[in-house]
Formats: C-alpha cells, structure tokens, sequence
C-alpha cells in the first residue's frame, strides 16, 4: 500500500513539474510582480495625501484581482499554443478546499502583518525583510511541491533582498517596488531560459 501511495505522489509531483518545466508560468507571475512593483514606485513617487495617491492605494486590490485573470487567461493561451501540440495536455484534480484554505490563510496572515505593523510602527523598517522572508518561504514550498530548484533559487534570493533593503532604510513604497521588481526580473529571466530550452528539446509535431 505504501509503496502504490509513493508511486501516486510521485506522479502528481510529476504532473505539478510538467506545468512548470516550460517557464511560461514563471514568465507571467514575474510580469505580475514587475506591475506590481511599478504600482508601489508610482506609489512612493505621488506626493501623500493627494487625491490621485489615495485613487492608488483604493486600486490595489483592483489590480491585483485584473492581473491575477490576465495572467491565467494569457497562460492557458500561450499552453494552448505553444506547449499542448508539443507534450501534450497533463492535468490532475485540485481540491478546492485546499484553494480556499491557501485563500483564508492568505488574508489571515495579511490582517496580522496589518495589526502588528499598527500597532508597532517601527517594525515599518523591517516590512521588506518580512515580506522577502514570507515571499521567500512561499516559493520554497512551492519549489518542493513541483520539485523544481528555479522557486527555492528565487526564495532565497527575494528574501537576501528583502534583509538588504531593510538595512538600506528606503521609503516602504520603494523598498516594496524594488523587491518586487527584483523578484520580478528574477522569475521573467528564469522561465526564459527555462522556455527556450523546452522549444529546443520539444519540437512542433511536424520538426520531431
């Protein structure tokens, strides 16, 4: 029984690789955390208290939903096209408790990094080491559950950055947009380099 459990995660660990090993999924989400990234520079630029400054602190949430279903439609898209007539079509059942469990976790862990930065501002200084080791700890996880090096490579990195812009003392704004836009290059270089090596290992059926 044991021995059939670790065929089938061995399995799923392959089928979670598969959708990662193209790099598309990591081009996306590095796009995402470069608009991000883009959103707090303009952010840390807007002189406070203007009307325009709090239109951009009222549309994050906004923007965060309309890049989270762009990047998903663009991905199935650039799969269809690219990926699918080459490998083929892999997919595996997701729980969705386990979607809104990583949802409720999510906005659990956002409320108290609110309350403690409230009620003791000057952990302010520290909000990019905390959100460098807290993005850090998230790609390590991901990296094992897919069994690819590139996320914990990236983790570990985000959160050094993280540490550093802390000791640098910037503006939160612009610490959080460099980390972001650091993060971001990180993950758009990596699934590059890991997009061009599937197309040279994967021909279009007709090439193969």
């Amino acid at each position: 029984m044991d021995n059939f459990q670790d065929q089938l995660n061995r399995a799923e660990r392959r089928a979670r690789r598969y959708g990662y090993e193209d790099g598309l999924a990591e081009i996306l989400i590095g796009a995402v955390f470069l608009a991000v990234a883009a959103y707090f520079l303009a952010q840390g630029l807007l002189p406070a208290g203007t009307a325009l400054s709090c239109l951009f602190a009222l549309g994050f949430p906004v923007l965060l939903i309309s890049l989270g279903l762009l990047a998903r439609r663009w991905l199935a898209a650039a799969k269809d096209r690219y990926v699918h007539p080459r490998t083929g079509y892999v997919a595996f059942r997701r729980p969705h408790a386990h979607r809104w469990l990583t949802g409720v976790l999510g906005f659990i862990i956002s409320c108290l990094l609110v309350m403690l930065i409230t009620r003791a501002p000057a952990l302010v200084t520290w909000l990019p080491a905390l959100q460098g080791l807290v993005l850090g700890i998230a790609f390590l996880y991901i990296g094992r559950k897919v069994d690819t090096v590139r996320f914990p490579i990236a983790g570990v990195l985000c959160a050094i950055a993280g540490l550093l812009l802390s000791v640098l003392h910037l503006d939160e704004n612009l610490a959080t947009a460099a980390l972001f836009g650091w993060l971001g290059s990180i993950m758009v270089a990596g699934g590059a380099l890991a997009f061009r090596a599937y197309l040279r290992h994967a021909p279009p059926p007709e090439e193969a």
